[in-house]
């Protein structure tokens, strides 16, 4: 993913779920959900959060 690429997360009208706008993004995120818990905050930003896999 370049650098220079915008990236733009968005509310939809109905529900909490967000629309990414950039196809690379939406490929990098699922690749990394199986390592880390994302959360979009309120400013737009993405919070990458490591999995604790070892935890039982």
């Amino acid at each position: 993913m370049n650098a220079g690429e915008p990236i733009i997360v968005r509310h939809r009208k109905v529900g909490t779920s967000y629309i990414l706008t950039v196809p690379k993004l939406v490929e990098h995120l699922v690749k990394v959900t199986d390592e880390y818990q994302l959360e979009i905050l309120d400013d737009g930003s993405l919070l990458y959060v490591p999995i604790n896999k070892d935890k039982e």
